[in-house]
């Protein structure tokens, strides 16, 4: 847990054996020295590769065991099906992909089954079923994992521990007709009341364990769950509301809720508003861009009537001119000083918001963005590149993310999305 360049890295390169340490000692489960009984799986796979082919990779670590050639194929064997990478066995590791090498990295490590494992960063270059696979041999041992997410940026973080549960079967899910009831514009004006749920039952074995399917498995009991109550609310009802914890603007003067209401807000609807146009035409035409562009229409339809009513509210409430009512409280100068920065940055702001946004919108261009990049900074030390996502322990992430490029998108909706983004910057 931490930010890059905390040294999580580090320690865990000190944990594994492979840094010394300067000062201190290191005691794992009551043992100590310089060589503990540790699994390492390094944040880059590229890093620890050191055979021709998987199999080969795979043998590595039982060989230096000294496991014999008849267990090793059986080991070799097991662990290639268990991970899904029996098609790999005799590939060589420089053809594998991003994610393919990251299964190969953490089957090699989880072969010899060492009692202390240290991961960096393990599940961040695999999809979703690589994650799974990784989770499944991670609860042979013990029947829960645990994830901990950083709060107000990074100044404390909350640990959640999860039971993994394998055999979750499909009960009821109602009609599309019924689930998208109302579109987009419920999201956000009314409340919901689409049928946009499914119901799900949890299975476990008579010991409460997740395991695979099995017609033996029964309903999964937990020690405690919500319940769905038809009363209504009634006053002194406790209410909890999901939000952003540790992010607020109320603090802020008087010229950035004036940038937010005129400028910001209704510069991103603008735009919104107008790839939408795009994505909906070029939809209607071909359902493969459809599918593959679902996502981004959804955000954008959700962004457009959130923007859209944040902009009535801000003036419904008088926002800027209660700010501007604060701001008469503090020094003179400084407000001015303030007005006169964001003045000059609103002037620039729709092509600056366009261009910048370009990256994010079309896949293709922040692929070609990241690849530009990354010639620049990889001739700089690391510690001169200035921004983490270019620093050479996570260019993998970038590099798994272009590999997936061809399955999520089209040409023609590419090229009509980047000319939309371009006519609204020039506009």
């Amino acid at each position: 847990m931490g930010a890059n360049g905390s040294g999580k890295s580090t320690l865990a390169r000190v944990i594994a054996g492979l840094a010394e340490l300067t000062g201190g000692s290191l005691k794992l489960n009551h043992l100590s020295g310089h060589r503990l009984p540790v699994g390492m799986l390094f944040q880059n796979p590229d890093n620890q590769m050191v055979a021709v082919t998987v199999e080969k990779e795979l043998a590595f670590a039982l060989e230096n065991l000294g496991v014999p050639l008849e267990q090793m194929e059986v080991e070799i064997t097991r662990t290639l099906e268990s991970f899904h990478i029996s098609h790999l066995r005799l590939r060589l590791t420089s053809e594998l992909s991003g994610g393919e090498k990251q299964r190969v990295a953490l089957a090699s490590v989880m072969i010899f089954q060492p009692p202390i494992l240290v991961l960096d960063e393990p599940d961040s270059f695999l999809d979703q079923r690589g994650r799974y696979d990784f989770q499944y041999k991670m609860d042979i041992e013990t029947p829960h994992f645990k994830w901990a997410d950083p709060l107000d940026g990074g100044r404390w973080y909350h640990m959640m521990v999860y039971r993994l549960i394998r055999d979750v079967r499909l009960v009821y899910a109602p009609e599309q007709d019924l689930g998208k009831f109302g579109g987009d514009v419920d999201n956000w004006r009314y409340p919901r009341h689409t049928a946009d749920f499914t119901f799900l039952r949890a299975y476990a074995d008579a010991e409460g364990k997740g395991v695979e399917y099995s017609g033996s498995n029964v309903p999964f009991k937990p020690l405690a769950h919500l319940q769905i109550s038809a009363d209504g609310v009634k006053k002194g009802d406790q209410v909890m509301v999901i939000g952003f914890p540790a992010r607020t603007k109320r603090n802020f003067p008087a010229a950035s809720a004036r940038f937010a209401g005129e400028v910001d807000m209704p510069t991103r609807k603008k735009l919104y508003d107008g790839l939408l146009e795009v994505l909906t035409k070029e939809g209607e035409k071909d359902d493969l861009s459809k599918r593959r562009y679902q996502s981004l229409d959804a955000g954008l339809n959700n962004a457009t009537k959130y923007y859209a009513d944040v902009i009535d509210s801000f003036s419904k409430w008088d926002i800027v001119k209660k700010r501007e009512e604060r701001d008469g409280t503090v020094d003179a100068k400084l407000v001015k000083k303030i007005d006169t920065t964001y003045d000059r940055f609103n002037k620039v702001y729709a092509k600056f918001f366009m261009l910048q946004r370009l990256a994010w919108i079309v896949k293709s261009v922040g692929t070609a963005y990241d690849i530009s990049r990354w010639t620049e900074e990889r001739v700089k030390p690391d510690r001169e590149r200035k921004d983490d996502a270019y620093k050479s322990k996570n260019m993998y992430k970038t590099v798994g993310q272009s590999d997936l490029l061809d399955e999520q998108i089209t040409i023609g909706t590419e090229k009509l999305v980047v000319a939309g983004v371009l006519f609204f910057a020039a506009a």
